[in-house]
C-alpha cells in the first residue's frame, strides 16, 4: 500500500467515524426527552432519570447478649 492509498483509506475511515459520532450524538440528545416529566408535572433530574438509587449498606448488628442473674 503506497502513501496515497493509505491517505485515502484514512480519510474514508475518519469520515465514517464522524458520521457514526454524529448519529450517536443525535440519539443521545433525543433519548431523555420523553422521560423528563413525571406524572405530577414535576421535572426529573435528567442525570438520575432511569437510574436505580444507590444501595444502602448497613452494618449487621449483633443480638444483645443475655445476662444471667
Amino acid at each position: 500500500m503506497n502513501d496515497t492509498q493509505l491517505a485515502d483509506a484514512l480519510k474514508t475511515a475518519l469520515a465514517a467515524k464522524k458520521e457514526r459520532l454524529a448519529k450517536l450524538r443525535t440519539l443521545h440528545a433525543t433519548a431523555g426527552r420523553g422521560r423528563l416529566k413525571d406524572g405530577d408535572g414535576e421535572k426529573v433530574n435528567p442525570l438520575h432519570a432511569g437510574r436505580r438509587p444507590p444501595l444502602k449498606r448497613t452494618v449487621p448488628q449483633r443480638p444483645q447478649a443475655k445476662t444471667s442473674k
